[in-house]
């Protein structure tokens, strides 16, 4: 669903702290100009799931994949958004509650 919403997959994920780095087992991505949704798999089922650098997007048209993207998520899957660095929950069905996330309205 991902990468016919114009995503890139990511197959190889890495993490570290400073200079020392390892891949993420079962793990993997996909990105759109800078913005990331990480999946983690196991036993076959997703895990984790969780996004990085949706907002502090300038581009309307940026923006609008953005929430094209998270608005399918949020219908498909039945998902909302809990952001914690905001401590906000976004209802990913809503569209206008996810414009406001982009946008940094909170």
């Amino acid at each position: 669903m991902l990468i016919d919403l114009g995503l890139k997959k990511i197959s190889e994920v890495y993490e570290g702290y400073g200079s020392t780095k390892w891949k993420c087992k079962n793990t993997f991505a996909y990105t759109f100009d800078g913005a990331e949704i990480f999946i983690s798999l196991k036993e076959g089922y997703i895990k984790d799931f969780w996004i990085n650098g949706f907002r502090f997007h300038e581009d309307d048209k940026t923006k609008v994949k953005l929430k094209d993207v998270l608005l399918k998520l949020g219908n498909e899957l039945d998902l909302i958004l809990n952001d914690w660095n905001l401590t906000i929950t976004v209802d990913l069905k809503i569209e206008s509650e996810i414009l406001k996330y982009l946008n940094e309205e909170f």
